[in-house]
């Protein structure tokens, strides 16, 4: 295309020139100019567009790349950036509760993926059973919560959401099975999780016939709503590479049959934190590798904390100058 329009610019510059040259009216040299630039661009073009095309597609399947539609070859082909999601994209989408905070202490829960099976460990030291600490975690992991685990084949299949998932394992864990903790405080009301509140919060009934408010979240939106403060236990597992899942609670007046968004302003109690690993995909560290070697820029987009998008990126080769911008950073 490029050649065939250098050739008619030229051809028809010097057609003008010589018309006007040997006294022809200006109009009648533009007339014949236009018509040959017309006449000069081949029938077959869209033809020999499409042939070229489909060879690229051609090649392209050879390296196991397939397309749809012909032109997506030459977006791709003038591809200079490359905008990822982390979570199942550059990542497994297979989370698991590696370690747990309390106000009181700190854990490491063993483990991967989500069979309920995984050591508990204090100071690298195997507790036999939770300590008192846990069970209200606990309890707000598997109550505030609509993901489900089931046992098959030695492994656990997940209905729901993966950090869900992750949250009912580490509860199962702990010695609290799903149904079971779910039939003794009965779920009464739920707000759930949406992109402007970051918070997900249930009502239930508790067995001494009181009604609680669980709630979970990420820690910049449910900290502020707690009196107690684990900023820096917060930055410290992020930068680990862990997402970081605030869990709280509250009591409320035992008639209560409703929640409203107001009930997650203030009185929440702050229950711990739990930190969700999910390990880089190994093909996905090779690509982001392919592409910065063929002048591609691969940025990453996600909701997570900021000090975790930086230490993911910097496992899969993304990052590695610290580069983070927040959505309030950006011009």
């Amino acid at each position: 295309g490029r050649a065939v329009t250098v050739a008619v610019v030229v051809v028809v510059a010097s057609i003008f020139g010589v018309a006007m040259l040997r006294g022809y009216p200006a109009v009648d040299a533009v007339l014949v100019a236009v018509s040959l630039a017309v006449a000069a661009i081949p029938e077959g073009l869209p033809t020999i567009v499409t042939i070229a095309l489909a060879i690229g597609v051609r090649r392209m399947a050879r390296r196991r790349a397939i397309v749809r539609s012909l032109p997506a070859v030459e977006t791709l082909g003038s591809t200079t950036v490359i905008c990822t999601d982390k979570t199942g994209t550059l990542t497994r989408n297979e989370m698991t509760a590696q370690a747990l905070w309390t106000p009181r202490g700190s854990y490491r829960l063993g483990g991967t993926g989500y069979p309920p099976r995984g050591e508990l460990l204090r100071d690298a030291r195997p507790v036999d059973a939770p300590p008192e600490d846990l069970e209200p975690l606990a309890l707000a992991a598997v109550l505030c919560n609509d993901a489900e685990l089931r046992e098959e084949d030695g492994g656990g299949k997940l209905v729901g959401d993966p950090p869900g998932g992750a949250l009912v394992a580490c509860a199962w864990k702990l010695g609290f099975e799903p149904g079971p903790t779910r039939e003794r405080f009965p779920r009464l009301d739920v707000i759930p999780f949406d992109s402007e509140r970051p918070v997900m919060a249930t009502l239930h009934q508790a067995p001494d016939g009181g009604r609680v408010v669980y709630a979970k979240g990420a820690p910049e939106a449910l900290l502020p709503r707690c009196a107690e403060a684990a900023a820096a236990e917060v930055e410290a597992r992020a930068s680990e590479g862990a997402r970081m899942l605030a869990l709280a609670a509250r009591r409320v007046e035992q008639d209560r049959e409703s929640l409203d968004p107001a009930d997650l302003e203030e009185g929440l109690t702050l229950l711990g934190l739990a930190a969700l690993v999910d390990p880089p995909r190994e093909e996905a560290v090779a690509a982001v590798a392919a592409c910065q070697r063929a002048g591609i820029a691969v940025k990453m987009i996600t909701g997570d904390h900021a000090v975790t998008a930086r230490a993911i990126g910097e496992q899969v080769g993304l990052c590695s100058d610290g580069g983070v911008l927040t959505g309030p950073e950006i011009p």
